[in-house]
């Protein structure tokens, strides 16, 4: 189910409690979509577990083997959506169409972008006293380097919600139960 995927290619899933999964595809059945996440609040209820993870091209995971470093932060992205991040201008999918906030304190309100801007003077669209956050790992300008602050905290305050349990992920019995606990897991396993 890797070509033209969708919800129904997830499968094997592992439980939610314990793992974020993550699927990776060779294609996706809408086109234009490099892969995709649900909120936490999109898939809380118990007969939507099935679904909750990450889809994500093939070619967009990493730099190397198929991807390459302009398409290296996508799962970053995603991964922020599962934690309930939305885009720098808002909660669609359509960057530079209009000015938008994603209701993080400390995000400037953005257009939001497509590529990266030569001039970063060039990004005062909104309000031309302020330069826009294209360098997000939010935003679509495959320049991205960071969250905000606000962002960690609102992913900081996802890990410590039972919706969806995202609690559960990192808490240390499950770090053991999953195998996870080792201090240091680069000695012991070699790529």
């Amino acid at each position: 189910k890797t070509n033209q995927a969708d919800d129904y290619s997830k499968i094997n899933i592992w439980n939610r409690s314990n793992y974020l999964n993550i699927w990776v595809v060779k294609s996706i059945g809408e086109s234009g979509v490099a892969g995709y996440a649900y909120y936490p609040s999109a898939v809380d209820a118990p007969m939507l577990a099935g679904i909750d993870g990450i889809v994500i091209l093939h070619n967009y995971v990493g730099s190397i083997g198929t991807s390459n470093q302009n398409n290296s932060r996508a799962l970053t992205h995603e991964i922020g959506h599962y934690f309930n991040l939305q885009h720098p201008w808002g909660n669609n999918n359509d960057p530079g169409v209009a000015c938008g906030d994603d209701g993080v304190h400390d995000t400037p309100e953005t257009k939001g972008f497509v590529n990266c801007p030569s001039n970063p003077n060039n990004a005062a669209i909104c309000n031309s006293t302020i330069i826009e956050n294209y360098q997000n790992f939010m935003d679509y300008s495959y320049c991205s380097k960071m969250f905000t602050k606000g962002q960690s905290d609102r992913i900081g305050a996802a890990l410590n919600s039972s919706i969806s349990n995202r609690n559960n992920l990192w808490i240390y019995a499950n770090l053991v139960q999953t195998g996870t606990d080792i201090p240091n897991p680069t000695s012991i396993c070699t790529p």
